[in-house]
């Protein structure tokens, strides 16, 4: 379950501040968390299985799976299309610690890097 309690956090400082944006309305980190969502579903030796979802818009969505590697992001495959509903699953050969993050295309954004165990 997911409880999001506000968009834009409270104007008073000590109130609550659970939002994707400032009172200023600048970019909070769990923004794009909640944005482009990418989890660790399972490893089995080292092929690891993530699962991730495209958001605003609804539908296919392109993204590009991206990974860590030698200080920078190449991508893992090519242009890949989310499922009807926008998610993915995909696995991948990863050592422990490896990072992936996903590039959504439409939006030129990224997804926090997320460190497999």
């Amino acid at each position: 379950m997911l409880i999001n309690f506000l968009l834009r956090d409270e104007p008073v400082i000590g109130r609550w501040a659970s939002g994707f944006f400032t009172a200023s309305e600048a970019i909070k980190p769990s923004f794009f968390s909640f944005m482009l969502p990418l989890v660790e579903v399972s490893r089995y030796g080292g092929r690891t299985t993530l699962w991730g979802q495209v958001r605003p818009r609804s539908g296919p969505q392109p993204y590009l799976l991206q990974r860590r590697w030698r200080g920078r992001w190449v991508p893992v495959g090519r242009i890949a299309i989310t499922g009807n509903a926008g998610f993915f699953t995909r696995v991948v050969a990863a050592g422990r610690g490896s990072k992936f993050r996903i590039w959504s295309l439409l939006d030129d954004t990224f997804s926090p890097a997320l460190a497999v165990r």
